[in-house]
């Protein structure tokens, strides 16, 4: 993160259902991970979608959806 920010990582299905959220707080400035144990769910393809908010200046927001492929 370059800025403190308020941050959503959530997992979704093909049918664009949440089935997962992961992180949903603020992260500090610096590099952050995160891992998803999917153990329950089955082989297929998901979205996850990063949402950033800067605390300091709420207009900054930064988006991604990526597309993951989970083979069991």
């Amino acid at each position: 993160m370059p800025v403190e920010s308020r941050v959503k990582l959530s997992i979704y299905d093909v049918l664009g259902q949440a089935v997962r959220t992961l992180v949903d707080r603020t992260e500090s400035v610096g590099d952050q991970s995160v891992q998803w144990n999917a153990s329950t769910f089955g082989s297929g393809i998901y979205f996850y979608r990063l949402e950033a908010t800067s605390t300091t200046d709420p207009g900054k927001t930064f988006r991604q959806v990526k597309k993951m492929v989970l083979m069991k």
